[in-house]
């Protein structure tokens, strides 16, 4: 059994495929940037913003700002 090769494990940098991006933007950005939009818009519109859209909106925001840069960019 000492004869046997050691099967090595390889690590994957999965560091550049974590973020889906649309035209460049990440995933999250967009949602992000779609629900503060249409808070934006049913505001200007004069349409009642009942409080879960703003709870949603401000969870929103902090995760797409709470999450870690990317190292190097």
């Amino acid at each position: 059994m000492e004869n046997e090769p050691k099967k090595e494990e390889q690590k994957v940098d999965n560091s550049q495929n974590d973020n889906s991006m649309i035209l460049g933007i990440s995933l999250r950005g967009w949602i992000a940037m779609i629900v503060i939009l249409t808070i934006c818009l049913m505001s200007g519109l004069q349409i009642d913003i009942k409080e879960p859209l703003y709870t949603l909106a401000g969870l929103i925001i902090g995760f797409y700002f709470g999450q870690n840069p990317k190292k190097g960019a």
